[in-house]
């Protein structure tokens, strides 16, 4: 008897359960209506533009063509085999590398990233969060011929050209160029928080442009040009050409500011072209210039700067410096 009375328990809670599964599983009548699709299209899940030959076709002078304004991303390495490797011919596109590579894998490319020069102004271009490497003969991302552009996070290394150019309003922010012939070149630009290493003619190269928390290392002749109302300001110009006769800093026209910067270890220091007028050159630190020659202006005596703004300097501190001048110069 108990054997029963236990099956018939047993049952029972088997009953119940099932029982409840029936009730927590809802009603299985579909709602009123019509059915309604819930799934989302590949667009909506990736709202950008795969940079390929399907997307973005070329030409017989650019491997890949952008013409439609958007947000465009790599999903590999890029391998550029002749002419340009990615062109673009529209404004505002934005281009994501995605963490990839445009790589020379061909005889004859020319330019990794461009904007034509086709008589167009294209505007609002971006270009970030990647690398360019080899020998792109006529440049690495070269985007000078537009105006609003802006390059982040980009490393670019060995183009025998230069590594990143931007034109009027432009940005250049928190990017690495190296074993190039330029690093970086700006006009009428900003350059940000950047690196220029071993370039074989200038790190950083500006016209009418600021460079800002920068540093250029081992360059060939010097490690900033400010040229015709450039700042280079809170930079470091170190080891560049240490060999003669470049240097750390050299300032070529009109109106250029000079200030904060540290200086070391080059030929010489900061110096000014003989035809260099308007100059401002305050609270610079140049220690260790091989030629001897701090702060100089090229055909010139020693201490001598004609129609220039440079603030005073004092040399070889024993201890403590011993002027009150906010705006001096420091040589040591």
């Amino acid at each position: 008897m108990k054997r029963g009375v236990k099956n018939v328990c047993g049952v029972s809670v088997l009953a119940m359960i099932a029982g409840g599964a029936i009730v927590l599983a809802g009603p299985i009548d579909p709602p009123a209506g019509p059915v309604k699709s819930t799934y989302k299209t590949l667009n909506e899940i990736e709202p950008r533009t795969a940079i390929n030959a399907t997307n973005t076709p070329g030409d017989a002078s650019a491997q890949y063509v952008i013409t439609q304004p958007g947000s465009y991303y790599l999903t590999g390495d890029l391998a550029i085999t002749s002419g340009a490797g990615v062109s673009i011919r529209s404004s505002n596109v934005r281009i994501d590398l995605n963490g990839f590579a445009l790589r020379k894998a061909g005889a004859i490319p020319e330019i990794a990233i461009e904007i034509p020069d086709d008589g167009l102004t294209y505007r609002a271009i971006d270009v970030r969060n990647g690398s360019v490497t080899g020998s792109f003969a006529q440049g690495g991302i070269m985007l000078g011929e537009g105006e609003a552009c802006r390059v982040s996070d980009v490393t670019v290394t060995g183009v025998p050209d230069v590594g990143i150019d931007v034109g009027p309003a432009g940005v250049i922010e928190r990017s690495v160029a190296a074993y190039c012939k330029i690093g970086l070149s700006a006009s009428q630009a900003e350059v940000l928080d950047c690196v220029a290493s071993n370039c074989s003619s200038l790190g950083i190269s500006l016209l009418g442009s600021r460079a800002r928390g920068c540093l250029s290392r081992r360059s060939g002749d010097w490690g900033f040009l400010a040229n015709t109302r450039s700042v280079v300001e809170d930079c470091v110009a170190r080891d560049n050409d240490s060999g003669g006769p470049g240097g750390g800093i050299y300032v070529f026209g009109q109106g250029n500011r000079i200030d904060g910067n540290t200086v070391t270890g080059g030929w010489s220091g900061i110096a000014l072209d003989s035809g260099a007028t308007d100059a401002l050159v305050t609270r610079n630190n140049v220690t260790g210039a091989h030629a001897g020659w701090a702060y100089l202006m090229f055909d010139q005596g020693s201490g001598s700067f004609p129609n220039n703004h440079i603030a005073q300097i004092l040399s070889h501190p024993t201890s403590q410096f011993n002027s009150s001048n906010a705006w001096a110069n420091f040589e040591y």
